[in-house]
């Protein structure tokens, strides 16, 4: 029973780890690319910048998928090298010594709290196997397909034979790290982002009980939090 348990919570933390590795990457090349633009506040920018990195690093890999340069090795040795360099600049840029020295307790941080609760309640549930239709018919088995080439292939065995959807670039990376549970996480993350930018939103407009209110509107509709623990493409367009 004690080895089961240990067994599970590895495994629950490897998947964290890889996704930690994705999201790092991610924001390092959207802060790359958003470098000179200006965002009302941090949480803003960090929205955008892990947004945008992760449509950027899907559309990388659909170059290397084109050029048939899809491979496991390359993509972990890319993940690694992106995620390396993300954290060498924050611990350069000494933003993290800076924000515990001037970090005084607010009423906020309950909310961040919740927010982090709920996130993690919601990332739970993506951990059980997928069994969405559409997962298990299309989008995970195009990816997989994808990764087993190494190419864009057709895939004469579906349905609909040929899916350029970049969301499906984004699969193939967590397959190639993880597997399919960590492709579920991905879309979990898409919902998280959303309901953060919303809020970042309302920031904006100097209305932060608005923010909270629409992030809340979206993470309280039903089809919205199935669609976000399912290995789906419709969170991501959302995004």
């Amino acid at each position: 029973m004690i080895f089961q348990i240990s067994e599970y919570f590895l495994e629950i933390f490897s998947h964290l780890f890889f996704l930690s590795l994705m999201l790092l990457s991610a924001g390092a090349v959207g802060h790359f690319c958003l470098r000179k633009a200006e965002f009302h506040s941090l949480l803003e920018k960090l929205v955008f910048s892990v947004a945008v990195g992760l449509g950027v690093c899907a559309l990388f890999l659909f170059f290397l998928a084109l050029m048939g340069w899809l491979h496991k090795v390359l993509i972990l040795i890319l993940t690694l090298v992106c995620s390396a360099g993300a954290i060498i600049h924050i611990l350069r840029s000494g933003f993290l010594t800076q924000w515990l020295r001037n970090y005084k307790p607010h009423f906020k941080d309950l909310l961040v709290v919740v927010a982090i609760f709920h996130f993690g309640l919601l990332l739970l549930v993506t951990f059980y196997p997928p069994n969405a239709w559409d997962s298990t018919m299309y989008h995970l088995p195009f990816a997989r397909q994808y990764l087993i080439d190494g190419r864009i292939t057709v895939n004469t065995g579906l349905t609909f034979p040929v899916l350029p959807v970049l969301n499906h670039m984004l699969f193939s990376w967590a397959l190639s790290l993880k597997g399919h549970l960590l492709a579920q996480m991905i879309e979990c993350v898409f919902l998280l982002l959303t309901a953060i930018g919303l809020y970042t939103w309302g920031l904006r407009q100097g209305q932060s009980a608005f923010g909270v209110s629409v992030a809340a509107f979206w993470l309280a509709h039903p089809l919205v939090l199935w669609l976000g623990r399912c290995a789906f493409v419709d969170i991501g367009v959302t995004l």
